[in-house]
């Protein structure tokens, strides 16, 4: 079935540098000319039961197809020769669409540790279900949804959701996505070392630390995993990692031990090549990425939560080491540095041609808000602080800065920003905040040109001015709600809807404003009843008490308008 399907396409032009099929739950795979690709969702709303009760998921244990044991998966996961395909997935459950019976919330730890355990079982394809969400459109004579499912909002909960927001889970991955950009040739080739009795492990057992390394000699990565779905979990204290290498055994942390919140997951490297001859033995920080300097290397790390970070440098090779933001210490043929993670904190390493490499550490928080640009031949590492969501993008003739919430956004930049985008007049320069720079962007303040009225408990309606966009990039209609379904109305038209949860409704209302008109929106709610099954993905003290007629009063708690702006500033190389 398969091959005819590629041979149809290939009759019609469809040529393509690869052609993948299904290959989880034992799908059979055609012997030639076809990447295998694997699955994970922790969470199954599909489940027909309004009753069901998810039980603890394998997708958080690590495992190897390279090791495989009788109970990796499923009976005969596996269907083809896998030493002859790498270790690739279509599907990481990045977010979950909720469905009228079931509306379990992903929780951005998930994505995250999903991805962590993926590369630490092997994997060197990340492909996730979905990335970005989207709206259905309306057919010509119904609606195009899956069975359960809203008729239009396909949002996913997806890290780019339904009108291009970014959800938290969006910057959890590109923490991964920005390492694996720079060290990704490094992890693709090294094979998986798993630990004594990793195959045994159930998902129920929680108390245990989760981990694997990919490694090769005295070079690799070591994978941590706390998070569990469907069960109870809990911080791990007292732990240390051995690490056997050909030539020593490296023990993290030298000394004590460490403390892993329930609930993280991190990559921590071993043996890594910093440059100019200098060697990270370990640390107990993540890799984040490399700004490439013309004159220098900065290489970027951060601390997960809750871990305190340790790095252990090769003395051969090392001419000297000064930290700005923390201790360090010699031991034998050892420095060792515990910087402090923050803004400025600072490590630098001499190396063999005496130009050295720099070491920043950043907090995980701080790191969730950090973005990688090239301006001007010179890489930078940006820092967006804001309360709402903020994103950065540079192309071939300006950078892009945009930011939800209130109208300026301070941007901090390491290292100094080159002194034409100043110079513009759209950026303030704010001087230093420890080894970044601080600048300030500032946009005229959007005013209110709406109006709210509620004339049924069930509807609320939305006028909004026909100039009510100007000024800004987008604005979103946030409604924080308690009702089973929402409805939105445009000219008699259903343009939005949303099954009712702990997460509010947003509307991204861009899409619907048209130049010189004004906007009407009418959101409709239905009630939930007070003995549905679904009240159990709800917060009890969100729920109001049951009317007479055996529901649940639509309650709409608040109604905000969340303007986004933006700001392009142009550069020349």
């Amino acid at each position: 079935h398969l091959e005819r399907l590629r041979a149809l396409a290939r009759e019609v032009g469809l040529e393509a540098p690869l052609y993948t099929c299904t290959a989880w739950g034992g799908a059979a795979v055609p012997a030639e000319g076809f990447l295998p690709m694997h699955a994970a969702y922790p969470f199954t709303p599909w489940e027909p039961d309004p009753s069901f009760e998810p039980v603890p998921s394998r997708e958080f244990l690590f495992r190897s197809p390279q090791q495989p044991a009788a109970d990796w998966w499923q009976a005969g996961a596996f269907r083809y020769p896998i030493e002859r395909y790498p270790y690739a997935y279509c599907e990481l459950g990045a977010g979950i669409q909720m469905t009228y019976l079931h509306r379990p919330l992903v929780p951005p730890e998930c994505t995250q540790a999903l991805a962590v355990v993926a590369l630490g079982s092997g994997c060197n394809w990340l492909g996730y279900y979905m990335y970005h969400g989207g709206s259905n459109p309306p057919g010509r004579r119904g609606f195009l949804n899956e069975f359960t499912v809203p008729r239009l909002s396909y949002d996913f909960q997806a890290p780019l959701g339904e009108y291009g927001q970014l959800h938290a889970s969006y910057h959890r991955l590109r923490l991964i996505h920005l390492f694996l950009a720079e060290f990704g040739d490094r992890l693709a080739p090294l094979p998986v070392v798993l630990p004594p009795g990793a195959s045994t492990l159930k998902p129920q057992v929680t108390n245990v630390l989760r981990y694997a390394a990919r490694a090769h000699q005295d070079q690799g990565f070591l994978f941590l995993s706390v998070y569990q779905d469907h069960a109870e979990t809990a911080d791990l204290e007292g732990i240390a990692l051995e690490v056997l290498l050909p030539q020593e055994r490296l023990r993290l942390p030298h000394e004590g031990s460490l403390r892993l919140l329930r609930g993280m997951s991190a990559i921590l490297p071993v043996g890594l090549e910093l440059g100019d001859g200098l060697r990270l033995r370990y640390a107990t920080a993540q890799p984040l990425t490399v700004l490439h300097a013309r004159e220098r290397r900065c290489v970027v790390f951060f601390a997960p939560d809750g871990l305190q970070p340790e790095f252990a440098l090769a003395r051969q090779g090392c001419r000297a080491l000064t930290v700005q933001g923390g201790s360090s210490a010699e031991e034998g043929e050892t420095l060792y540095a515990w910087p402090l993670p923050g803004l400025g904190t600072r490590l630098e390493a001499t190396g063999l041609s005496g130009r050295g490499v720099e070491l920043l550490v950043l907090s995980q928080e701080q790191a969730l808000r950090c973005w990688k640009v090239r301006l001007a031949g010179t890489e930078y590492l940006l820092l967006t602080e804001s309360e709402g969501a903020a994103w950065v993008d540079a192309g071939e003739e300006r950078l892009t800065v945009c930011w939800q919430g209130e109208a300026q956004l301070d941007l901090l930049s390491y290292p100094r920003l080159p002194s034409s985008l100043p110079a513009t007049g759209l950026l303030e320069d704010r001087g230093t905040a420890g080894v970044f720079w601080r600048y300030r962007l500032q946009c005229p303040p959007w005013k209110a040109r709406w109006s709210l009225e509620q004339p049924e408990p069930q509807v609320v309606r939305l006028r909004l001015a026909a100039e009510a966009l100007e000024g800004v990039r987008d604005l979103f209609l946030r409604v924080d709600c308690v009702a089973d379904v929402g409805q939105a109305f445009l000219d008699g038209h259903l343009v939005a809807d949303y099954f009712g949860s702990d997460l509010p409704w947003i509307i991204g209302l861009k899409r619907f404003a048209q130049p010189g008109r004004e906007l009407e929106l009418i959101l409709r709610f239905t009630p939930l009843q007070a003995n549905a099954p679904v009240l159990r993905y709800f917060t009890r003290e969100r729920l109001p008490l049951p009317a007479s007629d055996g529901t649940l009063p639509v309650t709409v708690r608040a109604v905000q308008l969340v303007p986004e702006y933006g700001i392009e500033l142009p550069w020349q190389e």
